[in-house]
């Protein structure tokens, strides 16, 4: 299944794209970093972050950290922290790889694949 006719080879549905896995750094010390970085300033962690959207994405981190098993990875820097450096929180050939790899994605066929 590759989401073609298999007469006419026609795309029947578009091929879906994920972030390549080398592109991925954990959520949870990121979590933890930016926590600790809060209590060091003396506020609460969601006043480091300086937009209405990175706001948004570390309150939903935070949702996935505590609610379930923790995502395999954040975008690069986002949510944005003041205060948190990546390469403080991670080693820093990790947060080079996912960096370099940052715009390489993954096809997933349409039978999830």
């Amino acid at each position: 299944m590759d989401g073609c006719d298999p007469v006419t080879g026609e795309r029947l549905m578009d091929v879906t794209l994920r972030t390549a896995e080398s592109a991925k750094l954990g959520a949870t010390p990121f979590v933890e970093a930016v926590r600790a970085a809060a209590e060091a300033a003396g506020c609460a962690p969601l006043d480091l972050f300086l937009t209405p959207v990175q706001r948004t994405a570390w309150q939903r981190l935070v949702r996935q950290v505590t609610r379930r098993a923790p995502p395999t990875g954040t975008r690069h820097g986002a949510p944005g922290a003041r205060r948190v450096v990546l390469e403080d929180v991670y080693r820093a050939d990790a947060v080079a790889s996912a960096r370099a790899n940052r715009n390489e994605r993954v096809r997933v066929d349409v039978a999830g694949e």
